[in-house]
């Protein structure tokens, strides 16, 4: 299976996220600090993952400069 890297500017981030549900994904904020986790919930302004110890970390919407995460494809 190959990987291809997924890039989402902020604007185009609200129509994908029901289908990023349960995903590993990397969020870079406008700050410029990234965190990773998998996006456990959507909220009507923002959005929260799970990092990998476990913890919850919650973004508003205008915090987020883009979400980055692996889309899987076969061969």
């Amino acid at each position: 299976m190959s990987k291809r890297i997924i890039k989402l500017a902020s604007d185009k981030i609200r129509p994908i996220l029901n289908s990023l549900l349960e995903m590993k994904i990397n969020v870079v904020l406008h700050n410029g600090l990234t965190f990773y986790g998998k996006l456990s919930t959507i909220s009507v302004d923002g959005i929260t993952i799970k990092d990998p110890r476990a913890h919850d970390h919650f973004f508003k919407d205008h915090e987020i400069f883009e979400i980055i995460y692996d889309r899987i494809e076969p061969l």
